[in-house]
């Protein structure tokens, strides 16, 4: 029983290195003895003695501005609850909480086809996308997304009639 023991957390071991993730410590093979049990006489294994936290990605409702236009600090404005199939639409997201970093923005219809992906380096008060089609858009539902520096930081919908 100790040797799957030690085969297994030497191959734990191995497998965190091989993705370049942080190694962690892992306890040494204990004898069967030293290993607490439960009332039923089952070994248990004992508690980790700290936890390392998650990070969690925060995606704000609010992050990204949809509109038909952009004001000079680059803000989308002129938000619609319908856009038309000929409108150029605009998204935003503001810069100052991420300064320095490249935003990625990410156009999708409603079967979640990507319609157009742009990258840009975030400078100014906002960074701002356009998306439209020389032929038009078609009708439905449309999802624009943005990612800084890889990392989700909103979602908005909007609809084209």
């Amino acid at each position: 029983m100790r040797l799957p023991l030690i085969l297994c957390t030497g191959v734990f071991a191995l497998a965190l290195a091989a993705c370049g993730e942080e190694t962690v410590d892992v306890p040494e093979a204990t004898d069967a003895a030293a290993v607490p049990a439960d009332a039923a006489g089952a070994a248990t294994a004992p508690a980790p003695a700290s936890t390392q936290p998650i990070d969690v990605v925060q995606i704000g409702a609010n992050e990204v501005q949809v509109g038909t236009s952009v004001d000079a600090t680059q803000a989308a404005t002129g938000a619609k609850a319908v856009y038309a199939l000929g409108d150029t639409v605009h998204a935003s997201i503001d810069t100052r909480a991420h300064p320095g970093a490249m935003a990625t923005v990410y156009w999708t219809d409603n079967n979640g086809m990507s319609q157009k992906i742009e990258k840009k380096a975030m400078t100014g008060d906002h960074v701002a996308f356009a998306f439209s089609r020389a032929d038009g858009m078609k009708p439905g539902k449309y999802s624009v997304g943005i990612d800084v520096d890889n990392v989700p930081v909103g979602l908005a919908d909007f609809k084209v009639q």
